[in-house]
């Protein structure tokens, strides 16, 4: 499904604005496709050379902590004299931001858009788009309920699942919160669906047996301050904050990255705060001879059965 939407500059009939300036901007959004943009920009006393590709440059970046910037050359083409007033002639500019296979970006990512115009003697200027885009599924009716620190997207639960939700999780920010040295964290998102098989296509790509057993119930993406995750669950949205949390914690100090049994194991830990369900799982489940190795943990295995051992195991080495 697509979904298209509008931004309008108030100020597109002032007459004494004389500098380039965005008009209008469409937005459609094919879902897991990609995001198709149209702008209009008034260009001012800006003379931009129609005939050169490289006049008009397109920039995209989805927002969060370390993420950069992208950009194009987009089709456009300028219509003399076709808008009224001091903004010049009109310049139609349209691009696309691939979201499709090669190309991932989790639901509740916000990009932001940029035009570059640079005139026939080589000067440019940057034109930022009034709005963020958000890339959600316009088929959703989506809803959303702050908590702290967070907010909550979501569709297809009720809304005193959510508010139960949400009073458990803010119960645990304190723990959280101690546990990581963050105490002050950026504003951070939880997207939620109804159930895993409904949050499925929207996770990053994994292999076919994870998919098809339904291994993992969420995701966490810290480069863009928002995880995903399937049904309403306290320990799985715990354990997807956590990675948030711990991420904002180290970011600056490891550029590549933390251990997985370190990453996975404080999140695990912090489900409840407390390394028991992990020790009692392993017990329960796990032969002391099917014990990975720490050197085998840097990375989340694959296999399903290791996976199964993967998570106590780190979640007991952690809070011990």
């Amino acid at each position: 499904m697509t979904l298209f939407f509008g931004i309008s500059s108030d100020n597109a009939t002032a007459n004494s604005h004389t500098a380039p300036m965005i008009i209008d901007q469409q937005i459609e959004i094919d879902y897991g496709e990609k995001i198709s943009v149209t702008a209009s920009i008034g260009t001012g006393e800006l003379n931009l050379d129609a005939k050169s590709s490289e006049s008009v440059r397109a920039l995209f970046r989805p927002r969060g902590g370390s993420t950069i910037w992208s950009y194009l050359y987009p089709e456009f083409s300028l219509a003399h004299g076709a808008t009224s007033g001091a903004i010049g002639d009109q310049l139609s500019v349209e691009f696309e931001i691939p979201t499709g296979p090669g190309s991932y970006y989790p639901p509740g990512v916000e990009f932001d858009i940029e035009f570059e115009l640079t005139n026939v003697g080589g000067d440019s200027i940057r034109l930022p788009s009034p709005e963020a885009v958000e890339y959600l599924d316009p088929a959703r009716d989506w809803q959303r309920v702050p908590g702290d620190g967070y907010t909550v997207i979501y569709y297809g639960v009720s809304r005193d699942r959510v508010d139960e939700l949400i009073e458990a999780i803010d119960f645990r920010i304190s723990t959280i919160e101690a546990t990581t040295g963050v105490t002050d964290p950026p504003d951070l998102k939880a997207i939620v669906f109804p159930t895993i098989q409904d949050a499925t296509p929207s996770f990053p790509p994994v292999s076919q047996t994870a998919k098809d057993q339904r291994i993992f119930a969420g995701f966490a993406k810290p480069q863009y301050r928002l995880f995903v995750q399937g049904r309403m669950n306290t320990s799985t949205f715990a354990h997807e904050l956590a990675h948030l949390y711990t991420h904002e914690a180290i970011s600056s100090a490891f550029e590549s990255g933390i251990p997985s049994w370190l990453d996975e194991g404080i999140a695990r830990f912090l489900e409840n705060g407390s390394s028991e369900p992990s020790n009692e799982r392993l017990r329960a489940t796990v032969d002391p001879n099917e014990l990975l190795s720490l050197t085998h943990m840097n990375t989340i295995p694959g296999k399903s059965r290791d996976v199964a051992i993967f998570y106590p195991q780190v979640g007991a080495f952690v809070g011990y």
